[in-house]
């Protein structure tokens, strides 16, 4: 469903809904009329944001609105439910305005602060997920630089197949290493990335920097190692 249409709907719908209020008025006075269109096209309204306005946000991938879902539609069908009721046990009992007046602006009180419950919640959600993307970047970003590695050594020439070995088991114990919060985490994978690289950088003449690259393969594997044993705080 475009956006357009959406909003064709919506529009439609709160005429509609106008319409029928005023042609079915009956000898209701003026200002019964007015707050019992007003509370319907806000009934009309929230309903309409959960159906016709889609919660999936294919470009969103924390996918935030979906955790407010729940608490959306809690409050959003509470607040319509009690709101219609409210306006047809005002009309048949006969209720001062005054009375239905401070019983629809509770209703809404209610309705504004569950709607800023769901939206505090979608913000929680949208807050884990960044937290977790921080904690896993660490380690995409050593698996992609082992990738790198291992693919460059497909090119170097003269390369110990010992060397080579090295660096496809690395890149094995890269792909089972855990996201962790721990700043010593983070400065270990800063290094490993840093070292990869290095180490990629002198294949081109691997015979000129043999005791440089052994030294650097040795530092990346100790590393490696002492990463693999830091989990989160």
């Amino acid at each position: 469903m475009s956006k357009l249409l959406r909003w064709i709907l919506l529009v439609f719908g709160a005429a509609i809904i106008v319409t029928t209020e005023i042609l079915f008025r009956g000898d209701l006075e003026d200002k019964f009329l007015v707050m019992n269109i007003i509370v319907s096209l806000i009934v009309w309204g929230v309903l309409f944001a959960g159906i016709g306005f889609p919660w999936i946000d294919l470009d969103d991938k924390s996918q935030k609105r979906v955790g407010s879902l729940g608490l959306y539609w809690l409050f959003s069908s509470l607040y319509a439910f009690l709101a219609v009721v409210c306006m047809i046990v005002g009309t048949q009992l006969g209720l001062s305005f005054e009375i239905q007046l401070i019983v629809h602006l509770i209703l809404l009180f209610i309705l504004a602060a569950g709607l800023a419950m769901a939206w505090r919640a979608s913000d929680k959600v949208k807050e884990v997920y960044e937290k977790e993307t921080e904690l896993l970047q660490g380690v995409v970003d050593i698996r992609q630089a082992f990738a790198v590695l291992k693919e460059s050594t497909y090119d170097a020439n003269g390369l110990p197949e010992e060397v080579v070995d090295r660096i496809s088991k690395m890149c094995d114990e890269a792909r089972f290493m855990s996201p962790s919060n721990n700043p010593e985490a983070r400065a270990i994978e800063s290094q490993i990335v840093s070292l990869t690289e290095a180490i990629g950088s002198a294949f081109f003449d691997y015979r000129m920097n043999e005791e440089s690259i052994q030294q650097k393969l040795a530092k990346c594997e100790r590393l490696l190692k002492s990463r693999k044993q830091i989990h989160s705080n």
